[in-house]
């Protein structure tokens, strides 16, 4: 996921009752003209002939909509989720959105929370592509990619409606990347939430040092070993106790995580340790 300086967060809220519109929009780009498919709640823009890829984005968020009002119940999800927002699908790679990378800009103004994701439209994806787990571009990888960035606008937003309290995008990069990616799996299809978490928590059994407790919490890769611990998170202390965390009105992350979860440091490293072992086997 790539971010602008200075917003950070994504979202694109699908609901029924679309309705085309073309226009020049604004790519930020000089690129083509866009069919805008608009509603109430959000816009995907799409090249000329690129209806087939919007209604399938159109599609998938709708279903990641649902998975995320299902997974945070203790959380008012619509209306955290109502914001003016756009997806831009762009029709071929720019020096800004590829198949490695997607854009997201946000904003807060007067007129309320703001979001824009510009990604490579699925139908430009070459056919050779692949994942670093291997994964080629197919539903399973679209719908985790999109919602690994969609899911960003609630976390912050949910970290943002309290009074007081450390804010989602200042986190460590593991913690806000790993959940993105654990959502962007675990609510989307059955094949990414069993076969490719478990591929991606391999890793973790190939090279175990990976993952450090020395200073804090230190990793490799803040998507791959972020993944894994966030997903150790809610394994081995429970959703509830995640979601608490989102919740707490610490002045910063680490002091947070050690009040919610009731643990220090090395107690946590204890108990990363006998987790792996059980879920992914000794290094």
């Amino acid at each position: 996921m790539r971010r602008t300086p200075a917003t950070l967060a994504l979202v694109t809220l699908a609901v029924l009752g679309l309705r085309p519109d073309v226009g020049a929009g604004d790519d930020g780009t000089g690129g083509p003209r866009w069919v805008v498919l608009r509603s109430e709640r959000f816009e995907v823009h799409h090249a000329p002939g690129g209806a087939k890829d919007a209604g399938r984005v159109r599609g998938w968020l709708e279903a990641g909509i649902r998975a995320l009002t299902a997974e945070f119940t203790t959380h008012p999800v619509p209306e955290l989720l109502a914001v003016r927002c756009r997806v831009i699908l762009h029709p071929e790679p720019t020096a800004a959105v590829s198949e490695a990378r997607a854009g997201i800009e946000t904003a807060s103004d007067a007129a309320g929370y703001q979001a824009t994701i510009r990604m490579l439209t699925p139908g430009a994806w070459r056919p050779a592509y692949r994942s670093q787990l291997g994964e080629a571009p197919s539903e399973d990888h679209f719908r985790k990619l999109l919602l690994h960035e969609y899911s960003a606008i609630l976390l912050d937003r949910i970290t943002a409606r309290k009074p007081l309290g450390w804010r989602f995008f200042h986190a460590p990069p593991w913690f806000v990347q790993g959940f993105e990616e654990y959502l962007g799996l675990v609510l989307t299809t059955e094949r990414n939430r069993t076969e490719v978490l478990d591929r991606a928590l391999a890793a973790q059994r190939q090279a175990p040092e990976r993952i450090g407790f020395d200073l804090g919490v230190e990793v490799t890769d803040p998507y791959l070993d972020g993944l894994a611990l966030v997903c150790f998170l809610h394994e081995r202390f429970g959703r509830a106790r995640v979601h608490a965390l989102l919740d707490s009105d610490a002045p910063r992350f680490g002091r947070a995580l050690a009040r919610t979860l009731e643990i220090d440091l090395a107690g946590l490293e204890r108990e990363w340790r006998a987790w792996r072992a059980e879920r992914v086997g000794p290094g």
